[in-house]
């Protein structure tokens, strides 16, 4: 059995936190709506001086706006557990704890979504229909593949105490057996932006659609969408990752999940063994990485020509 307090995490439980806490989390919204509507209002003004914007420049907004998104992820994750939360402590907390991880993961989010671009306008050059099809096709696998290991990603930085190589690796892997809450992720994220786009349908006159969107990415957007990321991701990550850790270890606190380069310092030759036993490709929770057995197993011979 888990040592740990398994988290309630029914749709009536995600409303019921984020209703307590709507006063908390407007406060957050407003926050991070300050560097928000700086990086809008660059965009508008290079618009008006050079009567374009490139699709490269606006999606500068990923590295630019990392470290908030990193207050609003790592805010998130304390209402999906049940901690109190403190708007603009957390909110300078997540930034100062979490940039480096942030930041390092936008640029990689940067250049992968301008290549999916790039790849995406390329096969559009061409005339045969199942040519583009098939692009079409590879591009949004491709998509898919990075989409869902950032469900994840974020959530790990903010969580465990993980170098960001070893945040990758689990990724990938959390995809799987992951899924079902990545579809359901996506699913929610796809309902959201369906609501505002009828909304903005049925507005009367242009400038009230925008002034609409405007007060909701304000007061709202921001951290409903990244509150649904780790609600939803945080369940796969405390069954794979926490869990296994904990039963092994016992309950540490947030974010010391220790990692001294040699995980031989920290586990017993039986211990490892043990862990190895087993098929070889299987991969199994070792101090908060998911490492293949065969992995476990030469780690084990390590220990055993060091003692």
């Amino acid at each position: 059995m888990s040592q740990t307090v398994q988290q309630d995490y029914r749709l009536g439980k995600f409303f019921e936190k984020y209703r307590n806490n709507f006063p908390k989390l407007l406060c957050v919204n407003l926050l991070f709506g300050i560097p928000l509507a700086v990086f809008i209002g660059v965009m508008v003004l290079i618009t008006y001086l050079t009567g374009q914007l490139s699709i490269y420049i606006a999606a500068l907004a990923i590295p630019l706006l990392s470290p908030f998104f990193a207050a609003l992820t790592y805010i998130a994750k304390k209402l999906t557990v049940g901690q109190e939360i403190h708007p603009v402590q957390d909110f300078k907390k997540g930034i100062k704890d979490n940039w480096k991880y942030f930041l390092i993961n936008s640029i990689l989010i940067y250049i992968i979504s301008v290549g999916l671009y790039i790849t995406f306008s390329f096969y559009r050059i061409f005339s045969d229909v199942p040519m583009i099809m098939a692009g079409v096709i590879m591009t949004t696998i491709v998509a898919l593949f990075f989409l869902f290991m950032e469900f994840t990603i974020p959530v790990m930085a903010v969580s465990v105490d993980l170098k960001f190589m070893q945040i990758i690796k689990n990724s990938v892997f959390l995809i799987a057996v992951g899924f079902a809450n990545n579809i359901k992720t996506l699913l929610s994220l796809l309902f959201v932006f369906f609501i505002l786009f009828v909304l903005i349908q049925v507005s009367v006159l242009p400038v009230i659609a925008i002034c609409f969107l405007a007060l909701v990415t304000l007061t709202l957007l921001p951290v409903l969408l990244v509150y649904i990321v780790v609600f939803n991701s945080y369940q796969t990550i405390e069954k794979n990752i926490i869990d296994p850790y904990i039963q092994e270890h016992g309950s540490p606190d947030e974010k010391k999940f220790d990692d001294n380069n040699s995980q031989t310092a920290v586990f017993s030759y039986d211990e490892l063994e043990r862990l190895s036993k087993g098929d070889p490709d299987e991969y199994v929770s070792l101090n908060g990485r998911m490492l293949k057995r065969s992995t476990v197993a030469k780690m084990a011979q390590a220990h055993k020509n060091d003692i």
